[in-house]
């Protein structure tokens, strides 16, 4: 992450949500917060996903994918029947395809 972007990040946390100096309504100040950080949505979404960075560079094989010998069927089971739960319109909203840019979100 960006130093400047780390600036603006600790900003925000501490509550400096001003505008020219003069303190805000709430309201005002979550449309403010909701802006700032769909803006930083926004650029990242325009950039390709390549993976996940460090200051070191691309991160290579993060998460490997192998058996550990822990059976998966239970898990499996609960997701199969929140799915077969969901009505058209909420399964629609809930699942997305492997390359959906919604997963970046």
């Amino acid at each position: 992450m960006k130093k400047s972007t780390i600036h603006i990040l600790c900003t925000l946390i501490f509550g400096l949500f001003s505008i020219n100096g003069q303190q805000t309504d709430d309201s005002e100040r979550m449309r403010n917060v909701r802006k700032f950080f769909k803006d930083i949505e926004d650029k990242a979404m325009a950039e390709e996903f390549v993976g996940v960075r460090t200051s070191k560079g691309l991160v290579e094989n993060l998460f490997p994918i192998h058996s550990t010998g822990v059976s998966t069927i239970h898990i499996t089971t609960a997701a199969n029947n929140f799915l077969r739960s969901l009505d058209k319109e909420q399964l629609t909203r809930t699942t997305f395809k492997v390359d959906d840019p919604e997963w970046r979100k």
